[in-house]
Formats: structure tokens, sequence, C-alpha cells
């Protein structure tokens, strides 16, 4: 048998130590590699799948808003009209998602497409709805909105517009529309409300509890300046805008000099009205005089004066004079002071200055007429022949003195702080500010401006 012999093989050499550590290190980054791979192709179909989710969900959205905007254009004018002042919200679940679906109207005049309620617009062409939807997952993107054009039904409808002094909407205003037939309503938010009438004329009014017109009233119905009626023609949308506010109050104290005294009346006026508002009544002598919570609170200060017309201003008889001023907050109280120069005199039973003036005559009665307001206070003088209430609003005044036996009647002018400039209007005299009017009888006849009998 041959023998083979074995070639000459080289015999295996040992591995260097530490290259099992390489090919370990190497096994892992592939590894890592590999998962990395993996994970990319997952996360990828992931956001796939979640991208896929969401337009889904946006669908739904979609599809419910158009759904609910077709609904709307199915609903009578007047469902549609609460929706200017009070949205629909309702909630419906699809796919275990839950949609909060949210609808609203409101009036657009078509040349502006802004709304007639807060535009100087005062019809609008035609009623706009738009409905969103949102959800859960929505986060900070856009809601989902459809929108729909409804034009006025054969009848018509009214919005009411109430803001305040300051043009801020006012809420929760009663509206009401009396005609050929009659609605009523409360303002939204945006101090709108919509009344949904036939076409014809309407007696229209608003109202709030608290709060008042710029002349005082506590409903447009009585305010002279606002709106009180309006004609509706068919097919539109008429606006009729009115002013209310939270009602002020403005009380007044009386002063004559640097001395604290009680008066009887005011006037307040304000630009904003049609006439000035007359506080108080005649002869009912108080400390403070108040308005009560009934004044409207402009932006712009009143005028404030005593008296109770215009007349009494002080710059009616005093050019150089000026009336009192003050600013009203809204459903505040503000109290102001007012100037009472006095009217001094002293009623003598003589004729004459010396010996022959006489007593002062006590209980004497007479009466003084403001002549620019024709306005009379009565009064009997004091034990020093005074008038009990000196003090008095600026004007010109007739000014009646008797005894029972005889009277005097004369006119004077309170024109200053300090009371009459002039001083010759008394048959007595003036001296020291105070008139002296004798009511005596001397051998020659009576005193000037005295007669027998008793003041008319």
């Amino acid at each position: 048998m041959p023998i083979i012999t074995p070639l000459d093989t080289p015999a295996p050499q040992p591995r260097p130590r530490g290259e099992e550590g390489f090919i370990l290190i190497e096994v892992i980054i592939s590894a890592l590699l590999v998962a990395l791979i993996v994970m990319g192709v997952l996360t990828g179909f992931d956001v796939t799948n979640r991208a896929t989710a969401a337009e889904r969900t946006r669908g739904a959205a979609t599809a419910l808003a158009q759904k609910l905007e077709e609904q709307l254009r199915g609903e009578p004018i007047g469902a549609l009209n609460e929706l200017t002042s009070a949205p629909r919200t309702q909630t419906v679940i699809v796919n275990r998602t839950k949609f909060t679906i949210t609808s609203r109207a409101e009036y657009i005049n078509d040349s502006t497409a802004t709304a007639s309620c807060t535009s100087a617009i005062a019809t609008a062409d035609y009623l706009q709805t738009t409905t969103k939807v949102t959800w859960p997952s929505l986060g900070t993107r856009p809601a989902v909105a459809a929108s729909s054009i409804i034009s006025p039904p054969p009848g018509t409808a009214l919005l009411v517009q109430v803001t305040d002094a300051t043009a801020t909407s006012v809420p929760s205003a009663t509206v009401a529309a009396t005609g050929t037939s009659s609605a009523t309503g409360f303002t939204s938010a945006l101090g709108c409300a919509t009344l949904q009438v036939l076409p014809g004329e309407y007696a229209v009014e608003a109202s709030k509890v608290g709060y008042v017109t710029p002349n005082w009233y506590t409903s447009t119905k009585q305010d002279p300046t606002s709106i009180h009626s309006v004609y509706l023609t068919a097919e539109t949308t008429t606006k009729v805008p009115y002013k209310l506010a939270p009602a002020s109050t403005l009380n007044v104290t009386f002063t004559s000099g640097a001395e604290a005294v009680t008066g009887d009346s005011f006037v307040a006026f304000n630009a904003g009205m049609a006439k000035a508002k007359e506080i108080g009544t005649i002869g009912s002598y108080v400390n403070t005089a108040t308005t009560g919570a009934t004044a409207y609170p402009f932006t712009s200060k009143y005028e404030v004066f005593a008296g109770s017309c215009p007349e009494d201003s002080p710059h009616a008889v005093e050019p150089a004079l000026k009336p009192g001023e003050v600013l009203l907050p809204a459903g505040g109280s503000v109290t102001k002071s007012v100037a009472e120069p006095p009217i001094k005199v002293k009623v003598m039973s003589g004729y004459a200055s010396g010996a022959n003036a006489g007593s002062a005559v006590s209980g004497a009665s007479g009466s003084i007429t403001d002549t620019g307001c024709s306005t009379k206070r009565t009064f009997a003088t004091t034990a020093a022949g005074a008038l009990p209430h000196p003090a008095m609003p600026y004007g010109t005044y007739q000014l009646c003195v008797g005894n029972k036996e005889r009277y005097w009647v004369g006119e004077v002018v309170n024109n200053k702080v300090t009371g009459p400039s002039s001083t010759v209007w008394a048959n007595g005299g003036v001296s020291g500010g105070v008139a002296t009017i004798y009511l005596g009888y001397s051998p020659a006849g009576a005193p000037a401006g005295v007669k027998v009998g008793v003041c008319p």
C-alpha cells in the first residue's frame, strides 16, 4: 500500500490577543444599525398612520360642518335670528372622537361685508350662518368651518343695537317692537337683538334695569331724542341704534360764601341732553339735594348750578361767572358744591333812617319770585326782619314783603358771589350788603314803593 505523505502545511498560528473584542464591537454596531433602520421604518409607518387618522378626523369634522349648514339653510328665519344673539352649541361622537359644533349667524350688508349691528349701515342684505367644529386633538390648528348665505324671507327683521356712553355694547337689554306684529328679545354680548316681524310700521323701545337714556329716562320710549317708530319694508333688515348706560347719582350741597347753607333746587345740563334737568322742590330746603340713581354718565362734564331753570345760571346774569362742572362715573356717585349768593334784607316798621326807623318786623309775610324761571318762594321774616333763607340762586327776582296793612315791591338782580351789586334797589338803601325795607307811614306819605294792602 502506498504511503501518502501530507503536504507541508503551516501550523495554525494563535489569534492575537484582543482581536475577539473588535469582532464583538462590530457585531453590536451592526445590530444597532439594523435596529435604527427598523425603528425608522416603523416610525414612518406610525407617522403615516397618524396623518391618515388626522385626515380622517378632519374629514369627519368637515362633513359635520357641511351637514349642520345644510340643516340651518332649512330652518325658519326666526330660529336663525336667535343665533345672532345666542350661538347654538352641540356635541357629536364619530368613531370615538368627540366633536364640538358651534353655529352662529349675523346680518351682513353686501356692499361692505360687515355685520350691520356693528356698522353704520342701517339695513342688511343677507344673513350669514357659520358653523365651526373642534375636537380634543385639534390643538392649535384652526377649527373646521363652513358658512352659508341666506337671503331675508318675505317678511322682515329689525336689528336693535344698544351701546353706552363710551360706545361699548350693552348686553341683556330688553327690546320690543309693536305694530303689524309684535316681538321682544334681549341684546347679545355684542349689544344686538334681532326681532323677526312682518313688514309695516312699528313702535320700538329698549330698556335695562339700572340703566337710563341720555335724557335720564328708564326706557327709550320716554326719551324725546330716541327713535320711537320705524317703517320696515319687506325682505330687508333694518337697524335701530339706542343709548343706555348705568345710572349715576349727583349730590349737590350749597354754600353762601364760605358758609354751608340749605338750598331747594339745582340744575344739571350736558350738551348731549335735549334740555336741562331741574332737581328739587321749590321751598323745600335741604342740606344736600340729589338726583338719585337717575343721571346719564356722559363722557363730558355736566354744568351744575343752584336754581330751577337755565336762567339761573351764573353766566346768564353775569358773563364773567361760570357754573360748576362735574363728570359722572357710570353707575357711581359724585357730590358737587354750588354757590348761592345771599340776598340780605332788614324789614323795618318805620319810614326813614335814624329815629324814625322803627323796629325790625318779625313775621312779615312775603314772596320772592324768580322772574327768569317764573317760580315763587314764600316766607315770613325772622325776628331780625330778615329772610329765613337769604341764600338764593343767581337770577333776577321780584321781592314783596308786607305787614298786613302795607306792602313793598321791588326788583333785584342777584348777580355777584356776595349778593346783589345794586345799592339802591330797596327803599331804605343798602348798607354793608344789607338792604333796608321800610313799611311805615310818614306824615308826608308812605316811603317809595309801599302800598296799602297785602302782597299779591
